[in-house]
């Protein structure tokens, strides 16, 4: 499934998402980039870490991802990331959500808020 995330830089962002799984979950990865190629994340979250589970449903666990506010802060705005959710099931790995994650412009910052 490919979807895409636009928010603003420097928000904190919050989406759910719901993953139909056979097998138990022992983790999941939310990983952004800016190529596949990079060797470290720019933003990474995991189970227990941004990554949460809120509900159990006939249609999937569902998860609430939370990217915080300093996790894109000195992003550039107006780029489009690349991310992907990966799951882990013991010796299993599946990539089930790939996307964009693109930040809007912001005015206030940090150093802005007195």
């Amino acid at each position: 499934m490919n979807v895409s995330f636009e928010f603003y830089r420097g928000d904190t962002y919050e989406r759910t998402f719901a993953l139909l799984w056979s097998k138990e979950i022992t983790n999941v990865y939310f990983t952004v980039k800016q190529t596949s190629d990079d060797k470290r994340p720019i933003i990474q979250k995991k189970l227990g870490d941004g990554i949460n589970l809120v509900d159990v449903t006939e249609d999937g666990n569902v998860y609430l991802l939370t990217i915080d506010s300093e996790d894109t802060e000195k992003l550039l705005p107006n780029t489009a990331y690349s991310f992907d959710i990966e799951v882990l099931s013991n010796n299993l790995r599946q990539t089930p959500i790939v996307g964009t994650l693109t930040l809007k412009e912001d005015y206030t910052r940090r150093k802005d808020e007195k």
